[in-house]
């Protein structure tokens, strides 16, 4: 994460069980601020289920820690919400179970992807 010195918050990184979850709480006389940075497995077959399981519970131990924080989460759930996979009903479960609102079913998204490859022909 990144984030500017500039800030009048104090920034202290979270130590995580997990190489695919940072976090950062940021704080001040008068907001308590959990930054979450995920990087998901994607999921390629069932045996990914319970690694994706396990990250969704490193995260809500970590807003269970810090219940007084807002939270943002963030970063790359390598999930398709188009998608019947089940990796998007765990996350959608999550975040009901969490009360936090995915912003890509905001009435103002436009987005409905979070990666776009663009191919380049190179001419000799």
């Amino acid at each position: 994460m990144i984030w500017r010195s500039s800030l009048n918050l104090l920034a202290r990184p979270i130590i995580t069980d997990s190489g695919r979850i940072c976090a950062v709480l940021f704080s001040n006389d008068c907001i308590k601020l959990l930054c979450v940075c995920v990087y998901m497995p994607y999921e390629k077959d069932d045996s990914i289920m319970e690694e994706f399981q396990y990250q969704l519970s490193v995260i809500d131990s970590l807003m269970e820690q810090y219940s007084g924080c807002h939270v943002i989460l963030g970063g790359d759930f390598n999930v398709d919400f188009m998608r019947n996979w089940s990796h998007i009903e765990l996350l959608v479960d999550f975040c009901s179970h969490s009360d936090l609102f995915p912003v890509i079913r905001h009435n103002n998204s436009v987005v409905d992807y979070t990666y776009h490859s663009l191919v380049f022909n190179h001419l000799d």
